[in-house]
């Protein structure tokens, strides 16, 4: 018999040996949780005179040995953890709670001093620590925009000083009057505004995908041709296509080295009368004079394996 061999018997046999082992371990348990629960019925003083005995031996080993110790917070703690034996807690705590001689003797102990200083000192530490957790805010001087008083406020996004100068401009806004912000912004300055947001939405690759999505939108919508699609299904779109131009092959990463960017191309042309819907959109390189999107210009080409290249 060679070594390898050997090694393998060898460890079939303590595999074997450790099953067996397992198997006898399950018919003590389960024969002594039988013999416990008969113990139990037939003479429950003697089966709680045995608890007690056994809970005393184990506290009088935990303070000899601390591993042991240790060990016993630790598997508590997992069975504490378990959502059964919290849900046991629960019932039996409302069980409990329920009844008039706990309530009696619950109104009894609110009433004492010792309880009263306890609870005080509770809410106090609960305080503390909420103010800990969620410090309070800085507050901010505004002026309200519909009735020029000033107020205080902790939030930031608060225009308004209460809710009545807030429905009083917004209607004021609808039933054409002339909105308060439009009154005390000028067009250039509604322009940068305009421009600035569009800014901060470029930073972030789903900002990009959501104005090209209203942008290619809005196209659509003055020559009513129809459709819609949202910047989730442009980020899909790109992804099914590995994130690659389907013009020149390049990934997004080497058409960003070039200068150019990955842009939404509708296959037929909304000139041509296609639809902004996402079945007619493909990912093509945009930039200079030379990118594949300036190079299709407003033809009817389909870049997508499997479709025929150009159709009209």
């Amino acid at each position: 018999m060679t070594p390898s061999q050997r090694q393998a018997s060898a460890e079939r046999s303590e595999a074997l040996k450790q099953a067996r082992r397992d198997r006898s371990k399950a018919r003590w348990t389960a024969s002594a949780k039988a013999r416990a629960h008969l113990l139990r019925l037939e003479d429950p003083e003697k089966c709680r005179a045995m608890a007690k005995q056994a809970k005393e031996a184990t506290k009088a080993r935990r303070l000899a040995d601390p591993e042991f110790d240790a060990a016993y917070r630790a598997k508590n703690r997992a069975r504490a953890a378990t959502a059964e034996n919290k849900n046991k807690k629960k019932a039996n705590r409302i069980a409990r709670e329920s009844t008039p001689e706990w309530q009696a003797k619950e109104i009894l102990r609110r009433a004492t001093p010792e309880w009263q200083a306890q609870e005080k000192l509770r809410r106090e530490e609960q305080t503390l620590k909420r103010i800990k957790l969620h410090p309070a805010k800085p507050s901010i001087t505004k002026s309200c925009p519909w009735c020029s008083k000033e107020f205080t406020t902790t939030i930031s996004k608060k225009v308004y000083c209460k809710k009545t100068c807030k429905h009083q401009a917004h209607k004021s806004r609808a039933e054409g009057r002339g909105g308060i912000h439009r009154i005390k912004l000028s067009k250039e300055a509604l322009r940068e505004h305009r421009k600035s947001y569009e800014k901060r939405r470029a930073k972030s690759p789903a900002g990009r995908a959501r104005s090209a999505a209203n942008r290619h939108r809005r196209r659509a919508r003055i020559k009513g041709n129809g459709g819609s699609w949202t910047g989730k299904q442009w980020v899909a779109l790109k992804a099914a296509h590995e994130g690659k131009c389907l013009g020149c092959g390049r990934t997004e990463t080497e058409v960003i080295a070039m200068g150019r960017k990955l842009v939404p191309d509708h296959i037929k042309p909304l000139s041509l009368g296609g639809a902004n819907s996402i079945e007619n959109l493909q990912p093509l390189c945009h930039g200079d004079g030379s990118s594949c999107n300036m190079l299709k210009s407003a033809r009817w080409i389909d870049y997508r394996p499997g479709f025929p290249l150009e159709i009209a």
